[in-house]
């Protein structure tokens, strides 16, 4: 069972996610990343936090911070 600090933050995670995809769509952005869709689609709905890798992945293919990312800065 998470806590309402891990829920709060897969909901930021998560935010942050949605609005890197944009108008895109989440294979797009999947493929952009080197994820699998089904790990973003989890992440998106969170229902799964992703690992240091994958957010690596993501800060590096998107040009944001890993803290911003996780939001540990705004």
């Amino acid at each position: 069972m998470s806590t309402p600090k891990e829920d709060s933050d897969a909901k930021i995670f998560s935010s942050r996610i949605r609005s890197m995809i944009g108008e895109g769509t989440v294979s797009g952005f999947a493929r952009r990343v080197g994820l699998k869709q089904a790990a973003i689609d989890r992440y998106v709905k969170c229902i799964r936090s992703p690992n240091i890798d994958a957010v690596k992945a993501i800060a590096s293919a998107c040009g944001v911070s890993a803290d911003w990312l996780i939001g540990l800065t705004e």
